[in-house]
């Protein structure tokens, strides 16, 4: 697999896990709003750990990529 297939299929990978997040937000929205008068955004800190390890996979994953075909 060549480096540019893999990050077209990477960056498409990415495109429908930003749409399911998408999703999921708009369809949570009232269950948020209700969870933040109870806590402060704590509901949000699972969505920001899946994002952090979304990115770095993908960075590790374009890193390595990259050194095997040079």
């Amino acid at each position: 697999m060549s480096l540019e297939i893999a990050v077209d299929e990477l960056t498409a990978q990415t495109t429908d896990l930003l749409d399911t997040c998408v999703t999921l937000r708009e369809s949570t929205e009232t269950r948020i709003a209700d969870a933040v008068a109870l806590s402060v955004n704590q509901t949000i800190e699972p969505l920001l750990s899946m994002a952090t390890n979304l990115i770095t996979t993908q960075s590790l994953l374009v890193t390595y990529i990259t050194r095997s075909t040079t």
